[in-house]
């Protein structure tokens, strides 16, 4: 329960792998290549030690010309990789392979799949030291995904996300990664994309047929591929004449392939009428009390298992509104109390407030439990004062 919370975690690899402390270069000497076009990208996954490196070539001092089907006497330096990737080590059993995502097009709309891929046979690092990844690249078999984006459905949400909001520019899209037993687990350490698509006008309704290749695999076991489905907004909260700073929300969720069948589109929605000590937060409040009650109604899509309460403060300067969160609150109920300490200081707050459907997962008692489904659909009040 909340006072003996599970803090078991899944993650990805052995738990005794080594960070870089120095610069720490790899040359890259990769054969076999797509021919390269703008929007191609590449990525180098250690699955034995959960090392992701995404879009390498973003760091070589001169990135592959258009039609290049290979790289070398070009470098990048493996401590300078976010997220941080452990040192590869042979005598440790880890393996790296190298993948390309290639730029095309369907129905209109562009994607990128995963094409090609290769085996560093024998790549190993020392922290400090240098080292080379020789890489021939070959084709990866395809798998085909129909996909029915109704970016009309995710736009409904926007009269639920705050007042004022509008699309987060870049922040929708459909990606399918991969992970062992994503299926049981979830999307419970970084993993590598197989498929990325961000609709063409978000907002409508877009069919196309993808492809993506999936190399990976533990111990002869294919890695399970998942979706990862984002729809974001931008809320502007001001405060006076200070310029405003916007709150993302939206719609997040990590589902099994077999869930997009009917079309990728909003599982769960935002809560509705959310009120503080009895009061409508559609609109800013004041004097709501020191430790008021907090209360909001189910969402109008889809089933909340649990509900996320972030509670921030929002401070601004003579030019510029910003906040910092204050504390995060999870609850199975449809109301909570905020407890006094947190209001003590007086000031200016806002809550954002996700809706969430966990399946099996419930974390008022499992911090780091993960699994599929992942369904959230989160919402900005208005400000409010104690």
């Amino acid at each position: 329960d909340g006072r003996d919370p599970d803090l078991d975690q899944h993650l990805l690899g052995r738990l005794d792998g080594t960070l870089p402390t120095a610069e720490t270069d790899v040359s890259l000497e990769v054969g076999g290549l797509r021919p390269w076009t703008d929007g191609d990208s590449l990525q180098i996954v250690v699955g034995n030690n959960g090392a992701v490196v995404f879009s390498p070539e973003l760091a070589l001092a001169e990135p592959p010309a258009a039609g290049a089907t290979s790289i070398s006497g070009q470098r990048i330096d493996w401590a300078a990789q976010f997220p941080p990737a452990p040192l590869v080590e042979a005598s440790e059993d880890d393996v790296a392979i190298m993948n390309q995502p290639v730029a095309k097009t369907s129905g209109g709309e562009s994607y990128l799949r995963l094409e090609r891929a290769g085996t560093a046979h024998g790549f190993t690092q020392t922290d400090g030291g240098a080292s080379t990844l020789a890489v021939a690249m070959s084709a990866v078999p395809q798998t085909e995904l129909c996909v029915h984006w109704r970016g009309s459905a995710f736009e409904q949400l926007r009269a639920e996300a705050g007042a004022g909001a509008v699309d987060a520019p870049g922040q929708q899209g459909l990606f399918i990664d991969a992970l062992p037993d994503a299926t049981k687990f979830g999307f419970y350490a970084t993993a590598p994309d197989l498929m990325l698509y961000t609709p063409s006008v978000p907002s409508t309704d877009l069919d196309l047929t993808a492809q993506y290749g999936n190399p990976y695999a533990t111990m002869g076991n294919p890695w399970e591929p998942f979706a990862i489905v984002q729809f974001s907004f931008a809320v502007p909260v001001q405060l006076g004449t200070a310029a405003p700073y916007n709150e993302h929300v939206g719609y997040d969720a990590n589902l099994p392939l077999s869930a997009l069948h009917d079309g990728v589109a909003p599982l769960i929605s935002p809560v509705r009428n959310v009120r503080i000590a009895g009061k409508d937060l559609r609109s800013p409040q004041i004097g709501v009390g020191p430790s008021p009650i907090v209360q909001w109604d189910a969402p109008r899509i889809g089933r909340a298992t649990q509900y996320a309460v972030l509670l921030r403060k929002v401070t601004a300067t003579a030019t510029k509104t910003s906040a910092t969160s204050v504390v995060r609150f999870v609850t199975r109920s449809r109301s909570l109390q905020i407890p006094s300490p947190y209001l003590a200081g007086g000031g200016t707050f806002l809550l954002s407030i996700a809706a969430i459907n966990f399946g099996r997962v419930d974390r008022t008692r499992s911090l780091f439990g993960d699994g599929l489904p992942f369904e959230s659909a989160s919402s900005v009040t208005s400000t409010f004062t104690p």
